[in-house]
């Protein structure tokens, strides 16, 4: 049985050293509670997996039909259909409360349909939007729309245009702290352990990276830290450059703070026959699970992107309806897991049931 079937509100009421009604209060957003306690509650349900039983609808206006825009700029990722998937799943299970969700796939829309995009919002046809994006934030929409819909940004991306209501995440700096302590203990003393990153993104990936470094030279001050930044954008522009690093230097191990980095890092290996080098990644994907078989990757640090879309939807609906925005959580934080050879399989099979 998975974590989540197990963790109930009394073990995150015994966990927070609260009681039962409080823990309710915090998870249906209700007042009568300390934004500190809130927070360690909601925390906490986050990093069990906890996930809330069905809304009471009388509680709520469902008299009127509400949608919400997911506008959504990370489509090249092969984590992608896990992300759509939590958006289903969690689209269906509010349908009771008149809610519909209208996905839109930003990054390949053309200009006709950002145009059509940007008017329907403008209209008021949205309640509210879910902005998701890695990178900077994407202006052409998002500058151009008038109306004011409850924003929630489904990534760790600063808005410039809009104050977020609820942002939706991992915690980045917590990966690479993570990530050192894995490569530390995979050298030796005197070895050299490579961090490489793109910063494509001017926030996450650079979060990874610092708190990468920052352990490794606290923990483990005898390794030869040897951080490279690229620019690649994709898998084949990643190969291209991490093939001549890897094949330049002598490492040991090496942490890459993206997907597209590990999978290029995977791909370099192979065509190397190098097993010799511990690869630490990130993301868990058919390819990375296969190469932890294979021996070409030790190690992968995953966030469930399925967990990203559903708790946006679920959230957004929840503040939409309740109307209080003073006692609606700020963050939602989704904690990473450490996905090795022999645990490999049981996360792709739990995967494979959720989608």
């Amino acid at each position: 049985m998975s974590e989540t079937r197990k963790v109930t509100i009394e073990t995150i009421a015994k966990i927070c050293n609260t009681s039962i009604g409080t823990v309710d209060r915090a998870l249906h957003n209700r007042s009568g509670i300390s934004s500190e306690t809130r927070k360690k509650i909601l925390e906490t349900a986050a990093r069990f997996g906890y996930h809330m039983n069905r809304v009471d609808a009388s509680l709520f206006d469902t008299s009127k039909f509400r949608r919400i825009a997911y506008i959504d700029y990370c489509t090249e990722s092969p984590l992608h259909e896990r992300l759509q998937a939590g958006i289903k799943k969690k689209t269906k299970e509010i349908e009771y409360l008149n809610f519909g969700v209208d996905y839109y796939d930003a990054l390949h829309m053309n200009n006709q349909s950002q145009k059509e995009l940007i008017l329907k919002i403008n209209n008021g046809e949205y309640e509210g939007l879910i902005l998701n994006a890695l990178g900077d934030d994407p202006s052409y929409i998002t500058s151009r729309i008038n109306h004011d819909p409850r924003i929630m940004i489904a990534s760790s991306v600063e808005s410039k245009y809009f104050t977020p209501s609820i942002r939706i995440g991992g915690d980045a700096d917590l990966c690479g702290c993570m990530a050192a302590d894995l490569a530390g203990g995979f050298a030796n003393y005197d070895e050299n352990i490579a961090v490489i990153t793109t910063f494509e993104s001017k926030y996450t990936f650079v979060k990874r990276f610092s708190g990468f470094c920052r352990v490794i030279k606290k923990e483990y001050p005898k390794v030869n830290l040897i951080p490279s930044i690229c620019k690649y954008t994709n898998i084949d522009e990643a190969v291209d450059e991490i093939l001549p690093f890897v094949e330049n230097n002598e490492i040991s191990v090496i942490h890459t703070t993206d997907i597209n980095g590990t999978i290029g890092s995977i791909r370099v290996l192979r065509k190397l026959e190098n097993k010799n080098i511990q690869l630490i990644g990130y993301d868990l994907c058919e390819e990375s699970a296969q190469a932890l078989s294979d021996g070409y990757c030790k190690a992968l640090l995953y966030h469930d992107v399925l967990k990203y879309g559903a708790a946006s939807v679920e959230f957004l609906a929840r503040k939409i309806l309740s109307q209080d925005e003073e006692n609606s959580p700020k963050e939602y934080i989704v904690y990473p897991e450490i996905v090795m050879k022999y645990n490999v399989d049981h996360l792709l099979h739990e995967m494979d049931g959720l989608s």
